[in-house]
């Protein structure tokens, strides 16, 4: 197995981290080599394929040819750049997320995943989250009281996204239930 460093991604900094490139021994089916990982994250295509390599999604030659995106264009925040949309859809790894993946904008481009979030990692954001956590109360009907509990509750069925923006260093929170 040829390990080598992994390429960047400019709004997905650490996929290992996300789960969604595992180390492997397999053949990428695009570049038909064996570079050490694969993704095992969501993708939207008519044609089933596994075993992507990172470097064919970072360089566009697996949406290309399987015709597919990383990130589904229907749950994405609207931004002007157009090639922003196609580095996003194309060339970045989604996420594993129960609902899809939403991906926020801010400042008029995409923000940068963090990851999972605990409330013991983002409760010194809380005040900068405010408007965030009223959406998600009012989109998943539940009280502030509810959202507290699943919030502090080991192995809660609510996941929670954390991003930043690139731009302001603002935060976007999302959450949905398994």
């Amino acid at each position: 197995m040829n390990i080598k460093q992994l390429p960047s991604f400019k709004y997905h900094p650490d996929p290992i981290a996300s789960g969604v490139f595992v180390k492997s021994d397999s053949v990428c089916p695009v570049c038909n080599q064996n570079n050490g990982y694969k993704y095992v994250g969501p993708f939207y295509a008519f044609t089933e394929v596994e075993n992507i390599c990172p470097w064919c999604i970072k360089n566009g030659k697996a949406a290309e040819k399987y015709d597919l995106t990383f990130v589904d264009e229907d749950e994405i925040d609207s931004v002007a750049d157009e090639q922003a949309i196609e580095e996003l859809t194309k060339m970045t790894p989604g996420y594993f997320f129960p609902q899809g993946d939403t991906w926020p904008a801010h400042c008029d481009d995409f923000c940068i995943l963090l990851g999972g979030a605990k409330v013991v990692e983002i409760e010194d954001k809380l005040s900068l989250l405010t408007k965030d956590l009223e959406f998600i109360k009012e989109r998943l009907e539940i009280t502030d009281d509810m959202l507290l509990k699943d919030l502090t509750k080991d192995n809660s069925p609510l996941w929670w996204i954390l991003f930043k923006c690139k731009g302001c260093d603002s935060y976007k929170l999302i959450a949905d239930y398994e």
